[in-house]
C-alpha cells in the first residue's frame, strides 16, 4: 500500500512540473500585445483555413460536430 501511494505522489509531482513550464495556449477571445489573437483551423468548423502570418502561440483541439471520426485543431497566432 505504501508503494502505491509514493508512486502517485511521485507521478502527481512529475505532471504538475512538466505542465508547469509549458505557458497556456490563449483561448480565441484573447489579446496578443493588445491585438485580437489570429487563427488557422483544420477543419472548416474552426474557422479560417487560409495561413496567418504571426507568431505562433500553440494549438488547440476539438472534434467538429457532425463528423463521426477526427479531431481538428486551430493554431493560434498573436499579432505583431
Amino acid at each position: 500500500m505504501k508503494h502505491i501511494v509514493r508512486t502517485l505522489l511521485v507521478l502527481t509531482s512529475i505532471a504538475s512540473v512538466s505542465c508547469a513550464g509549458r505557458p497556456a495556449v490563449p483561448s480565441l477571445t484573447q489579446t496578443y500585445n493588445g491585438k485580437p489573437v489570429l487563427t488557422r483551423a483544420s477543419h472548416p468548423q474552426g474557422g479560417s483555413m487560409s495561413p496567418v502570418d504571426g507568431v505562433y502561440l500553440g494549438r488547440r483541439y476539438f472534434h467538429p460536430q457532425g463528423v463521426k471520426t477526427g479531431l481538428a485543431w486551430i493554431d493560434v497566432y498573436g499579432q505583431r
